[in-house]
This record gives structure tokens, C-alpha cells and sequence, in this order.
């Protein structure tokens, strides 16, 4: 089958950047990103926690569109400020990436090219224990096992067939949101598969020990996920 024609990708970067190391995990997956995507595709990056009034000191000129926030991190909200930002771009993929990877060489060739045959995608970590065979699709929907949501992308038309709050809810902030949206796209008839010769290291959730509030952001979330199922009778 031959690869996915597409105009452009939106690939929106999330993270947290709170301090030194932060910032340096950041640009350092950025610059693994624009070495190997696509050349029609847009790159932004939404930080929060920001200190507006300190400039990050790690920035030099590289392709991508920077959004500040200063409210604490909220994956859900982060991502829903790129795409108002971007509404009226025509885009036909839309990939989301953590800040706690590294994207090697044609991950993002792979990705699309598997958008041919499936509606969503993910990478697999060359560091899992979990998938020690790095050839092959599997399809498969269990968070971490089969769906990778450190890097994922996915046809764009399928989150405006469910509804972009619907797929991904404010009121998730992070954890329990891979649960959440696996089990939207599987309710509909959208089928996912794990790309093993889409190689994306992840740096074993680095980003989530800098953060100084890991554990508040947990709390409550558990509670929030099982409501969110109920009210939609899944």
C-alpha cells in the first residue's frame, strides 16, 4: 500500500519547564525533532510554569512556534491552547510529542507511512523490556504495552469525527489520559497499532521526577478517569 499523502503536520511539543534541567531535556528533544521530521510540518512547543520575565537561557534560533504559559502543567490544557492557536491551519496528522525523548532517524517516515493502514500510531521505545522484537505492527490498546503517548500521531480528521475535548478532557491533567484517549478512539471503530520500526527513546519519565508538585498532580485523577467512564457508560 503506498504511504499516506498528507499537506502538513502538526506536531505539538509539551513541557514542563520549570528549571535548568528542564529547559536542557527540552531543547535537546527539539533538536532531535527538527533533524528528522517532516519538511512540511509545524513545530510548536507549549512550556508552562514559565517565568515570563526571565528569558530561558537555552534558546538560539531553531524552527519552532514557542507558546508561554505560566499556569502549572496540564497536558489536556497545554494541548488545547496549540490548536486554538492554530485553528485554522489545514492539517491532515497531528503528533504530540513529550519532552523526555529522543526521536531517532526515520521515526516520523515510519509513523506516517503506518497511517496508511491504521488511524493511530505510536513509537516504540528502543529501551522497553517490554517489545523485544523491533519489526512488525501490533495492534493493541493497553497504555505503555501497545500505546506509546510519549510520542503518537494520529489522522486529524479522527479528532474532529470525536470532538477535540472529547478526546482529550481539561479536567485529565495528565495521568489517566492515555487510558482516556485509548478508550475514546477504540469506542468509535479507530484502530491503533505499535510502530516497532518507529524508534523513539524515552527517557523513562525524567520529566515527571523534576516536577515539584508530581505527586499533586496525581491526586484526585483516579477519581476524575472513573466519573469520566461512568458519565460516558464505558
Amino acid at each position: 500500500q503506498e504511504s499516506m499523502k498528507f499537506s502538513n503536520m502538526f506536531i505539538v511539543m509539551l513541557a514542563n519547564s520549570a528549571d535548568r534541567e528542564m529547559y536542557e531535556m527540552t531543547y535537546r528533544a527539539i533538536s532531535f525533532v527538527n533533524m528528522h521530521r517532516p519538511k512540511n510540518s509545524i513545530l510548536t512547543l507549549v512550556e508552562t510554569n514559565v517565568n515570563i520575565e526571565k528569558e530561558p537561557f537555552y534558546l538560539e534560533p531553531y524552527r519552532v512556534n514557542r507558546l508561554l504559559r505560566k499556569t502549572p502543567f496540564n497536558y489536556n490544557e497545554a494541548l488545547a491552547y496549540a490548536v486554538r492557536d492554530f485553528q485554522m491551519l489545514s492539517t491532515d496528522i497531528f503528533c504530540v510529542l513529550n519532552n523526555d525523548i529522543v526521536v531517532h532517524a526515520g521515526a516520523f517516515d515510519e509513523l506516517v507511512d503506518a497511517l496508511s493502514r491504521w488511524d493511530v500510531v505510536s513509537a516504540w521505545a528502543d529501551n522497553s523490556i517490554l517489545h523485544t522484537d523491533k519489526h512488525g505492527e501490533t495492534e493493541g490498546y493497553a497504555p505503555s504495552h501497545f500505546f506509546s503517548g510519549w510520542a503518537w500521531m494520529c489522522k486529524w480528521s479522527m479528532i474532529e469525527d470525536i470532538g477535540f475535548e472529547e478526546c482529550f478532557p481539561p479536567v485529565l491533567r495528565f495521568w489517566y489520559q492515555d487510558n482516556w484517549f485509548i478508550e475514546q478512539f477504540k469506542r468509535h471503530g479507530y484502530r491503533h497499532a505499535l510502530i516497532r520500526k518507529a524508534i523513539v527513546t524515552h527517557l523513562e519519565s525524567r520529566s515527571h521526577r523534576l516536577l515539584d508538585n508530581a505527586r499533586e498532580a496525581t491526586i484526585g485523577q483516579k477519581d476524575v478517569y472513573d466519573n469520566l467512564r461512568g458519565i460516558h457508560g464505558i
